[in-house]
């Protein structure tokens, strides 16, 4: 779940060069050369100057192949590049032959659109610009850089960022909304690693965003900080998720355990090995028997059951939404339209799509809850966007239920129409959606009205500036084209707003 950190936008030398020394930039960026950019934990960003500035800021050599030199405008320096592109070698200029290895390789493009390159180099080319750390640093390095085992060490060095605890109480009220309003179920835990994924790569680039030099600057401090909140995630949510992981697996549990038996006080001899390559370890006969008495154990144990549902659950017909949707058909067909989003036509036709989908087994227990019911309040949920325990006073459907009834009809709806969004496909087609720009709304020559979306994302690991948006956030856009009577021809998400549409 580690979030990667991007050097460059963290980095204070290339920081500099976009604020303080933006003429340099500018004239490297129009020469095509080669910006050389020090890690950050390596930098000391008092002691970036105009000739830290041209010693890293690199131009071919027109005497020697593979060899570059320094900006400055009298002395140059030599550097070499090796052949596999993978370290520099200081020479003429230096004070001393130094091998400063190359970290990883961008391309850029300048206003021509011609490409130049930018390098992350371990360290500064010359040794009087690196970072000297004192003791007291030193240790608290090591310390900051030890991994968190225990939930209270975890929560130990959370407390210690107290200008990150706004941070912090914004990942504890997630937590708790998971475990108060998501249902864990054991064919979607897939879903659940991903929603808990979400909530600790939020609350990383939200706690690294903050963060001063050098922390943000420090790769191992970030990956440290990654995985204690990852470990107190996961303490918190334990008792949440564990029983039904534990479900999930529990045949596969058995057959371990099974094996285990098979396998417990077998001794070398029965199953063919060598007494040369065999020696007694009571200490590993001890784990054995403790493993298999870990496999063996027990569930969770689970609070019985007062009840089978809450008593206005059971009067589904009294106080359910199925009967508000049946007065509202008869009288009010805008209401109806209004509470799901979609006229009775067509809710009629949905339904009758997806009911052999969603349609459940009659037995002697109870009744199921009927296709309709399951269908109306999905609706209801992508209508409004309303939480499945606002949606239970609607419905009279508890909450764990209702997120299971979602996914399954929104799986039902996706079987049944994903065929009805086609793009036109003849010229005729394209004909006849301009005729009804041009009847419907004055409007010749339209073949659609284009709209989009910026769907806010977490920044994906590796991607720079990518995904960032001219609104100041990572995002990818919903795009969408309707035709004059707002019927979808196009429907497209996952694209940056870098692509552009030509015509």
């Amino acid at each position: 779940m580690a979030s990667e950190i991007d050097e460059l936008e963290i980095n204070p030398f290339y920081n500099a060069l976009q604020t303080k020394y933006v003429d340099m930039y500018e004239r490297a960026q129009e020469c095509c050369y080669i910006l050389c950019i020090p890690q950050s934990q390596s930098l000391n960003p008092r002691l970036i100057s105009p000739g830290f500035v041209e010693t890293h800021i690199l131009r071919p050599s027109p005497y020697f192949k593979g060899q570059y030199m320094t900006t400055h405008s009298a002395n140059s320096k030599t550097l070499k590049l090796s052949d596999d592109g993978q370290y520099f070698t200081t020479l003429q200029g230096f004070y001393d032959e130094r091998t400063i290895r190359v970290l990883s390789e961008e391309l850029a493009y300048n206003k021509d659109y011609k490409q130049y390159k930018v390098l992350i180099i371990e360290r500064p080319f010359d040794p009087k610009y690196e970072k000297v750390p004192d003791t007291d640093s030193v240790s608290h390095k090591q310390q900051m850089h030890t991994p968190k085992i225990t939930p209270s060490e975890c929560r130990e060095f959370l407390k210690c960022f107290s200008e990150h605890r706004e941070e912090l109480l914004r990942l504890d009220n997630s937590i708790d909304y998971f475990c108060r309003h998501y249902m864990v179920l054991p064919d979607y835990l897939d879903d659940a690693v991903a929603r808990l994924e979400d909530i600790s790569s939020l609350a990383l680039a939200d706690i690294v965003k903050n963060l001063k030099f050098p922390f943000n600057a420090d790769s191992k401090f970030i990956e440290i900080l990654a995985g204690t909140l990852e470990s107190y995630m996961m303490d918190a949510v334990y008792y949440k998720v564990f029983p039904v992981v534990r479900q999930r697996f529990s045949k596969d549990d058995q057959l371990l355990l099974s094996k285990c038996h098979k396998l417990n006080k077998v001794n070398p001899q029965e199953i063919g090995v060598k007494e040369e390559f065999s020696c007694p370890l009571p200490m590993a006969d001890g784990e054995f028997d403790a493993a298999i008495a870990l496999v063996g154990e027990t569930d969770v144990p689970k609070r019985k059951r007062a009840k089978w549902s809450k008593e206005w659950f059971l009067q589904l017909s009294k106080s359910g939404h199925t009967k508000l949707l049946l007065e509202l058909s008869h009288n009010e067909p805008s209401d109806f339209k209004n509470f799901l989003r979609m006229d009775i036509e067509s809710y009629n036709e949905l339904l009758q799509m997806v009911e052999p989908l969603i349609v459940k087994q009659t037995t002697n227990m109870r009744q199921p809850i009927s296709p309709a019911e399951r269908l109306s309040i999905t609706l209801r949920y992508l209508a409004t966007g309303n939480t499945f325990e606002d949606l239970k006073f609607v419905s009279a459907i508890a909450p764990q239920t209702i997120g299971k009834i979602v996914i399954e009809t929104c799986e039902a709806i996706i079987s049944c129409l994903h065929d009805y969004i086609k793009m036109p496909q003849s010229e005729d087609d394209w004909l006849k959606i301009s005729e009804g720009f041009r009847k419907s709304w004055n409007f010749p020559h339209a073949l659609g009205a284009i709209d989009g979306k910026h769907v806010a994302i977490i920044k994906p690991p590796g991607s720079g500036s990518y995904f960032y948006n001219y609104k100041k956030f990572f995002s990818i856009v919903l795009m969408a084209v309707v035709d004059a009577n707002y019927e979808f021809i196009v429907a497209d998400v996952g694209v940056t707003e870098e692509c552009r549409i030509e015509v």
